[in-house]
């Protein structure tokens, strides 16, 4: 008793509970908590529920929790959207959410509902396994792989070998935090590869007279309250060699990470403190030897957004990108989908990590009358507007960390955006609930972030603003204004941003560059600072 008193003093609550019970091993608690409820959980519980893709939702006393459901480069046969989708009418108000990282998560769960939840997605071929928790997450792909025109390697099946390696494996169960690993064979970036732990983006290098295909490696990107953008090594991995670096890198975070402090024990944090030699020499001394980098083939960013029809690699075939506005969807919207990728696509739908749904492997005999099907009709009208571009996180209608409302919230401003300038600008607008920056607001074109403001000795809602973020190119952070924007003047601050951008810009400039250009932030900071 007192060895295990001197191994968790100073460390924090989660460390604790981590020492206390691996956190894989509460999927052997599942019954007795369904049974017992929710009042008899200890701390502890409640967090090494993470790994079962539980969280406690706001508000905490009515014991509600958050489900997801883990989605390995966002594949799911009709069949699974189906039992999901039942699921979500079951037990979760036919309402579904899905993440920036291919998840599908639902709200309203009650733990004696679990039992009969985790056999049907067991059944379905589905699992929560490892949707959350401090251990690699899900493996974001290219939402296009295998069947993107534009790649030179098919990230698919690496994507898959990584799932199947870290899946329920011990020996990484237990990291200091979350682990997010994301690939792609493709140039336009649909992983946000700068936003990870680890990411695998395609590359070539002459080898003995030979064009080599493989990926070069970027380590240590993060955002939330100390943003950063990953690093690319200075290496080569032949596709063969992706799961051997990746458990390496998990290997090194696991080994070497932080784990006092919960805001300061993310991989960046270590790769910062040691630099990228020292990094890349321990990495290769558990790799052994890799080939020095080549050359990345990246073209421009498209943010994961895949709007439409568009002809797949395969002759003859096509996929349809359907834009699901700030990522929530009905139960009964998800069921119409499966019906329509059973009727004209493959049978199979993919989330994308910008939170919308495609539908592959439609034949080109059948575009004319998947044309017509009214859900696809619908999507005409959101061709282009900033509503199609825009990510939102959970916010505070069920997170507990969320500081506004997101949802609802983006949902009205991005109609008003779009009413206001009809002519649809081409804008990224993210919104986040709070500083933990789940929707990634420091890569949007306008980046909000949930905080509070005082009006007249009274706390408002508000958000933090960020101008000019992007992952084009070697990427770059939004630039945080110093001022903070009520939420219910957020319309009108924006509309007049946008104005100045449409009346100012020059042809086909992006935002990003505008506000470099005409000083925008600087007159942003001191309009708002009165």
């Amino acid at each position: 008793m007192g060895e295990q008193k001197e191994k968790t003093q100073g460390l924090n609550a989660a460390e604790q509970a981590k020492l206390e019970k691996d956190g894989l091993d509460v999927v052997q608690d599942i019954a007795r908590f369904a049974e017992q409820g929710v009042t008899a959980l200890t701390p502890g519980d409640i967090e090494r529920l993470k790994w079962v893709g539980l969280y406690l939702q706001r508000p905490k006393e009515d014991g509600n929790f958050m489900l997801r459901i883990k989605l390995p480069g966002g594949l799911l046969t009709a069949a699974q959207a189906r039992v999901i989708a039942e699921l979500s009418r079951d037990y979760g108000k036919n309402s579904l959410d899905i993440t920036t990282r291919h998840s599908l998560q639902f709200h309203w769960i009650r733990l004696e509902r679990l039992p009969d939840i985790f056999e049907r997605l067991t059944q379905a071929g589905l699992t929560t396994l490892q949707a959350a928790g401090d251990c690699p997450r899900g493996i974001v792909v290219n939402p296009l792989a295998g069947i993107d025109a534009e790649e030179c390697l098919d990230a698919a099946p690496w994507g898959e070998a990584l799932y199947q390696f870290f899946q329920n494996n011990r020996d990484f169960s237990n990291l200091p935090r979350k682990f997010k690993i994301a690939i792609t064979g493709a140039p336009h970036n649909s992983i946000q590869a700068e936003l990870n732990d680890i990411s695998f983006v395609p590359a070539e290098k002459r080898e003995t007279g030979k064009i080599l295909y493989g990926f070069h490696v970027l380590v240590g990107g993060g955002l939330s309250s100390q943003p950063q953008l990953a690093t690319e090594l200075d290496l080569f991995v032949l596709p063969e060699q992706v799961v051997a670096v990746a458990a390496a890198v998990a290997a090194i975070f696991r080994d070497h990470g932080y784990r006092e402090k919960r805001n300061h024990a993310r991989l960046k944090f270590l790769l910062n403190d040691w630099g990228v030699e020292k990094f890349t020499q321990e990495l290769l001394s558990r790799t052994g030897s890799l080939l020095s980098g080549g050359k990345r083939i990246a073209e421009t960013w498209n943010g994961g957004k895949f709007f439409g029809i568009h002809p797949q690699k395969q002759a003859g075939f096509y996929y349809l990108g359907l834009a699901i506005p700030c990522g929530r969807l009905t139960a009964d919207k998800l069921q119409e989908l499966a019906g329509l990728a059973e009727r004209y696509g493959d049978g199979t739908l993919r989330t994308t990590n910008s939170q919308d749904i495609l539908i592959p492997g439609i034949a080109e005999t059948v575009l004319p009358s998947l044309k017509q099907e009214p859900l696809v009709k619908d999507q005409h009208k959101l061709q282009g507007t900033m509503t199609v571009q825009a990510i939102t996180c959970t916010g505070k209608e069920f997170c507990p960390f969320a500081i506004i409302e997101t949802k609802a919230f983006a949902a009205g401003l991005l109609a008003q955006l779009d009413e206001a300038f009809p002519e649809k600008l081409p804008l990224r607008i993210h919104v986040s609930g709070c500083v933990h920056a789940c929707a990634q607001p420091q890569i949007a074109d306008i980046g909000l972030q949930g905080t509070m403001v005082m009006s007249d000795g009274v706390a408002k809602e508000a958000a933090e603003v960020w101008l000019g973020g992007t992952l084009d190119q070697q990427g770059e952070l939004g630039r945080k204004i110093a001022g903070k924007v009520p939420v219910d003047q957020a319309a009108a601050t924006l509309t007049h941003l946008l104005s100045l951008y449409r009346d100012e810009r020059l042809p086909e400039e992006p935002f990003g560059q505008f506000v470099k250009r005409t000083g925008l932030l600087d007159k942003a900071v001191n309009e708002w600072s009165k």
